[in-house]
């Protein structure tokens, strides 16, 4: 008998008691020992920090702050939704905050106003081409090219330029060169990226 991942535990338990042809009425009980999809990732001010587990499609931000421990000199909670989300930022002596719901895949981190918050970000870039560490990458409000370059392991060897890809207002892709010999000579501006800009370094 084939179990699919997305049945309920009920589901599988009527599905087992209907298979079972020895006994008229079998008793069977199905019981969830580990919800491995339901991850969220936890950073910051907080003692477990790393990948943990929620018992539940969703669960107060309470719960969570229980499990992990923060740290009593936290101020506030960082939530991201998925990757392309912007960061939510609440204040964790508003009591309010406590129940706010976390949801599978939301990235937590705990933090204070002096604590550098890593997802204090407003997106991603993505890298490709002649570059130490191609692919999706955090961006930070003001970010350039020569940083996002620098903040990827630099590029292999001199390339001579980039190319940005940017989403433009009908969905369509609009398509920037950039001289890379020129910005790092000073000899050209080094443009301010957005977040979702695709750049491909060329030799």
């Amino acid at each position: 008998m084939s179990l699919s991942k997305d049945k309920t535990a009920s589901e599988i338990t009527r599905m087992i008691q209907s298979a079972v042809t020895l006994y008229s009425n079998p008793q069977v009980e199905v019981k969830v020992r580990e919800f491995s999809s339901h991850k969220i990732n936890v950073t910051g001010m907080a003692e477990r920090k790393g990948e943990r587990t929620i018992q539940r499609e969703a669960v107060p931000l309470f719960v969570v702050r229980a499990d992990v421990n923060v740290d009593p000199k936290a101020t506030k909670v960082l939530i991201r939704r998925n990757e392309l989300a912007n960061v939510e930022s609440f204040d964790l002596q508003d009591a309010k905050t406590d129940n706010i719901l976390i949801y599978p895949g939301n990235s937590i981190e705990f933090a204070d106003d002096e604590y550098g918050a890593t997802l204090s970000t407003t997106g991603f870039y993505y890298i490709a081409g002649e570059i130490n560490t191609a692919g999706q990458k955090e961006y930070a409000a003001g970010m350039t090219l020569f940083q996002a370059i620098t903040a990827s392991g630099g590029a292999k060897g001199n390339p001579k330029k980039a190319m940005i890809r940017r989403k433009g207002d009908k969905g369509t892709l609009n398509v920037s060169d950039y001289d890379l010999r020129a910005i790092k000579a000073g000899k050209a501006t080094d443009p301010v990226l957005s977040p979702g800009d695709m750049i491909e370094i060329v030799n």
